[in-house]
């Protein structure tokens, strides 16, 4: 917001610049808005800085200076009662040139719009407050000649400039290179007075600014639009105190053909005269822009750097992770090891045992040669044992690869629960619960927690009957029970439970449970839609005849009042059996039961059909049709594929109201045909794209009547059609629909019955 405060007195103005008021003038202020709006200040009130930003001062001749424009209110007190007829309309004009349409004027008690009428009309006559009327209201070139001539109070300064131009029309030739030098400077050169009026601009500011016309002589604080006011008017004033202050500003491009914004840095120091007085303000400006892009992409190129070293943070803490997984593979690695070494050891003991064995033997056939045959028998037993040592050793090894495989199944058990969305738990035979996975924890709480079940009416189970006993008996089955939460709700779940055997012994159960708390509300939601469709239908069907009727009975005496309303009633009435429609088009495909009536169709007469009642859709932007050579055969359903496409351009409308124009285009690729709706509006965000064609989905930021459900009938169509659909789009660029759909065999004779089919 931006409040200009003009006067035809200079005194008048630097005084409300100041803004400082003694106490007795705030005397009858509430208390509220003296504190919010003014601080104390020498024993006075000053406005807050918050409110003075807003405000710009300067003198303002009613009868020669040039109007503000886009005003939204005017206040002129007690002004025009002092002027003349002539004069007052030339304000008047002045007025109703500066506001917008539907802007307000608010004059003296004893003022009024007699002089210029026309523009304005009474919005409160109590407090003389009026309303600028819609229209154009231009301001004749050429004043009455009752304006009085401009007042010639000027300052030291507008008096030098004057004898300055002066000087300089009679000595042009000679200062002409110079003045020319300064026009053509790259660097912006405007001097601002103590008014914040113009004094001297050159091109490169104009250029910068984007300031046209002479521009000498008006509020340089006001055409600089594209530098912030309040930040200007600061550094001129602080200037205007004898310092030099510089910014570096972001403005807009003032050329249409630039597309970027580019950077100025602006300079304002003080206009000293010979006697070391401060007359003014010179802004220098300099284009900035190449410096401080250099700056910003620096900038830039650090928050990356930061981004990546962050980045190597987490994947040094990823190896040091690795680093410890390795360890504990080596801890497992010699643990194996050690157990090796063990069977080693006793196998070297056995073979010991078998050395003591031959030097026994032998030492019984140096002592008596005559048990030769007893010490063949104890070679033979010797030999035995060996046999049976190399068996025990082989035995051994063996062993251990199955400890080793069973410690494996048990880890890549423990995995795969860890992964199972599903609940597990295992109980043993007495019902103890022996293992369970992350998902029942997070179910049903902690390790161990039992649960407690309750049937479909909400009585808790029998002990005996309940899943984790039933499962302890080892008994096969599949069940379904409820658990109460906390809030009071219920979750419904499913158990599946298979017995755990070891041989012919069965030692406990195993249960996987699976949370169907969405599917039971999504197939109920679905019975429901189903059920109130099939309830609504005839009623909705009735209140639309009545309507009807009610609407053919209006005499021509009826007020026009009653048959908006019973238009607009069965537009309600008939927008409320398209939902309804579209509810039964959802259970029935659910169902399995869509029936196509199917036959040899053009499909560019479709696609056109389709398009001739889009275009009648509200601000529908223009629908261009690519031209095709000759017909397209399919062979379909006309009324559901008509639907189809229906459905399509009007999501294209709805969704891409400032898109220039709707291209649709109709070809042959190969064996299919291909029908491309495609749109030129703010496009669809890629996460959520592939959720277009699901049922009772709405997106993009306006708010639809629909139920969401267009898109869904429109895949599920061309699907049963034996064609695909899908959906591209790039934010900012549009979106485009794609239907492809089989071409039609050729047939022996075209005038064959059209076939009934029941797809989904």
């Amino acid at each position: 917001m931006r409040i200009f405060a003009t006067d035809i007195d200079r005194d008048a103005i630097a005084f409300a610049r100041r803004g400082i008021y003694p106490p007795v003038a705030l005397k009858g202020l509430p208390a509220g808005a003296r504190d919010r709006y003014f601080v104390k200040s020498d024993g006075g009130y000053e406005v807050a800085k918050r409110l003075r930003s807003m405000m710009v001062f300067g003198e303002h001749d009613l009868g020669e200076r040039a109007p503000f424009p886009r005003i939204d209110l005017i206040l002129c007190r007690n002004v025009l009662i002092y002027f003349a007829a002539p004069m007052q309309r030339v304000a008047l004009e002045t007025f109703a040139f500066s506001l917008r349409p539907g802007g307000r004027l608010a004059l003296g008690t004893s003022e009024s719009v007699m002089a210029l009428p026309e523009p304005f009309e009474d919005e409160d006559a109590r407090l003389r407050v009026f309303r600028r009327l819609p229209g154009s209201y231009a301001i004749l070139p050429m004043r009455p000649a009752v304006l009085r001539p401009r007042r010639s109070t000027e300052s030291q300064l507008d008096q030098a400039i004057r004898v300055t131009h002066r000087d300089v029309q009679r000595l042009a030739e000679s200062s002409a290179s110079a003045e020319s030098l300064i026009l053509n400077l790259t660097v912006g050169i405007v001097v601002v007075d103590q008014r914040y009026y113009i004094l001297r601009i050159n091109s490169a500011a104009r250029q910068m600014l984007g300031i046209h016309g002479s521009a000498y002589d008006q509020d340089f604080v006001h055409l600089a639009e594209v530098l912030p006011p309040s930040v200007l008017r600061a550094a001129i004033d602080s200037a205007l105190t004898g310092k030099t202050t510089s910014a570096v500003f972001e403005v807009e491009p003032t050329d249409a053909a630039s597309e970027t914004a580019h950077f100025v840095e602006a300079t304002v120091r003080p206009y000293w005269v010979e006697d070391r007085a401060i007359e003014g303000v010179v802004v220098e400006l300099t284009d900035v822009t190449r410096p401080e892009r250099e700056r910003r992409a620096d900038i830039r190129t650090r928050q990356r750097l930061d981004k990546a070293i962050a980045t190597n943070g987490r994947l040094l803490r990823a190896n040091e992770e690795l680093t410890a997984l390795v360890a504990e593979l080596r801890v497992a690695n010699e643990a194996m090891l050690l157990a090796s070494e063990d069977a080693q050891a006793t196998r070297e003991e056995v073979e010991t045992v078998n050395e003591e064995f031959q030097a026994t033997n032998e030492e019984l056939e140096t002592l008596n040669e005559e048990l030769t045959a007893s010490v063949e028998e104890l070679r033979v037993a010797n030999e035995d044992l060996a046999t049976r040592t190399e068996e025990l050793s082989n035995q051994a090894v063996v062993l251990e690869q199955q400890r080793l495989s069973i410690q494996e199944e048990h880890d890549r058990l423990r995995s795969i629960l860890a992964s199972l969305g599903d609940a597990v738990v295992a109980v043993d035979h007495e019902g103890r619960i022996v293992a369970t996975n992350d998902a029942y924890d997070r179910l049903f709480g902690v390790a161990g927690a039992e649960i407690e079940p309750e049937d479909a009416a909400g009585l808790p189970i029998p002990p005996a009957d309940r899943p984790q006993q039933r499962a302890a008996r080892g008994e096969r089955f599949r069940m379904e029970f409820a658990v109460a939460q906390p809030g009071g709700s219920r979750r419904w779940f499913e158990a599946v439970v298979e017995p755990l055997t070891a041989g012919d012994r069965t030692w406990g159960g195993v249960l996987a449970i699976r949370d169907l708390s969405e599917r039971t509300m999504r197939l109920s939601l679905e019975r429901l839609m189903a059920a109130a469709g099939h309830e609504l239908k005839t009623p909705v069907a009735a209140l639309h005849g009545y309507l009807q009727l009610v609407e053919r009975h209006l005499d021509a005496g009826t007020s026009a009042q009653a048959r908006t309303y019973a238009v607009r009633a069965l537009a309600q009435t008939r927008q409320v059996g398209e939902l309804i429609e579209r509810l039964f088009e959802v259970s029935r495909i659910q169902a399995g039961r869509l029936e196509l009536v199917t036959a040899p169709i053009d499909l560019v007469g479709v696609v056109r059909n389709a398009v001739e009642v889009a275009e009648t859709l509200p601000k529908a932007p223009p629908i261009r049709v690519s031209p095709v050579r000759g017909p397209i055969l399919v062979r379909a359903d006309a009324g559901r594929l008509g639907q189809v496409f229906v459905n399509l351009l009007a999501n294209a409308v709805e969704h891409a109201a400032t898109s220039p124009t709707i291209d649709v285009t109709v070809r042959r690729s190969g064996a299919v045909a291909v029908v491309e709706v495609r749109d030129h509006g703010p496009g669809i965000a890629g996460n959520v794209l592939p959720q277009l064609f699901q049922p009772y989905t709405q997106l993009g930021h306006k708010p639809s009547a629909g139920l969401g459900l267009g898109l869904y009938l429109a895949r599920e169509i061309v699907t049963a059609h034996g064609g695909t659909i899908e959906a591209e789009s790039t934010l900012g660029e549009g979106t485009a629909i794609v239907v492809r759909l089989p071409l039609a065999k050729r047939r022996a004779r075209d005038d064959a019955p059209p076939a009934r089919e029941g797809r989904t």
